[in-house]
C-alpha cells in the first residue's frame, strides 16, 4: 500500500507538549491520532498549516497525501489532563517532484514465463474467435 521506503514513527505526549517528526521536505501518507481523555486537543502541524486535529477522543488512522514543503512535521498537544498518541506515516521526499523507485523484483525467468502465457492465451483467443465466426468445419463420415 505504501512506498518501500515510507516511514512510521509514533509518538507519545502526556500533558501539554509538542514532538517533532521530521524536517524537511517530505509527503504525509497517513495520520492517526489517539487520547487517552477528551481534556485536550491534539493536532498535527506542517509548519504552521494544520494537518490534522483531534478535539476531543480519537481520530482514526486516515490516509492523505499532504506535501510538506522544507517545514518540520509537528505534533502539538494542548491540556495537562490526558496524553496523546500519534502515528504518522510519510516519505523523505515530495511525492509530486520525485520519480519513484520502481522495485518489481522480476526476473527475467518470470519475464520470460509471463510472455509465454501471453502468447498461449493470445493464441487461445484467436482460435476462439475463428471458431465463433467461420465456424468449425467437420468431416463426415457415413
Amino acid at each position: 500500500m505504501f512506498p518501500n521506503n515510507a516511514l512510521t514513527q509514533f509518538a507519545e505526549i502526556s500533558g501539554i507538549g509538542t514532538f517533532d517528526f521530521y524536517t524537511g521536505t517530505s509527503t504525509i501518507l497517513g495520520i492517526s491520532i489517539q487520547q487517552s481523555g477528551s481534556q485536550s486537543d491534539s493536532v498535527l502541524l506542517c509548519g504552521s498549516t494544520i494537518i490534522a486535529k483531534n478535539y476531543a477522543k480519537d481520530l482514526p488512522f486516515n490516509l492523505i497525501n499532504y506535501h510538506c514543503n522544507n517545514n518540520v512535521i509537528r505534533a502539538q498537544k494542548t491540556g495537562s489532563g490526558d496524553s496523546a498518541s500519534y502515528i504518522i506515516t510519510y516519505v523523505p521526499y515530495d511525492t509530486a517532484t520525485t520519480t519513484p523507485i520502481i522495485d518489481s523484483k522480476m526476473t527475467t525467468g518470470d519475464i520470460l514465463t509471463s510472455f509465454f502465457l501471453f502468447c498461449i492465451f493470445t493464441l487461445m483467443f484467436v482460435k476462439f474467435l475463428l471458431d465463433r465466426f467461420l465456424g468449425v468445419r467437420t468431416n463426415k463420415w457415413y
